[in-house]
């Protein structure tokens, strides 16, 4: 199964992609984000694009048609 979590680098991002990890942990995580907050880091262990197995950086108000290749569910936070 694989699920695209966009905005995954956000303030909820990173707690919903760990939570998507432990409950479906053969799941193949894809995050997509803009990337627009990621210089507001600060105090984190792991950086949110590390916790998914593939990440992209676009706008979702375009995305590439190809990403949701094989997607079984989005979860929507951007």
């Amino acid at each position: 199964m694989k699920i695209l979590i966009t905005g995954n680098m956000g303030y909820v991002g990173p707690s919903v992609v760990d939570w998507l990890l432990a409950t479906y942990p053969d799941a193949e995580i894809i995050g997509l984000d803009m990337g627009y907050f990621a210089h507001c880091l600060a105090g984190v262990k792991m950086l949110p694009e590390c916790r998914v197995h593939k990440q992209y950086f676009a706008d979702v108000r375009n995305i590439p048609e190809d990403i949701f290749t094989d997607v079984s569910a989005v979860v929507h936070l951007a």
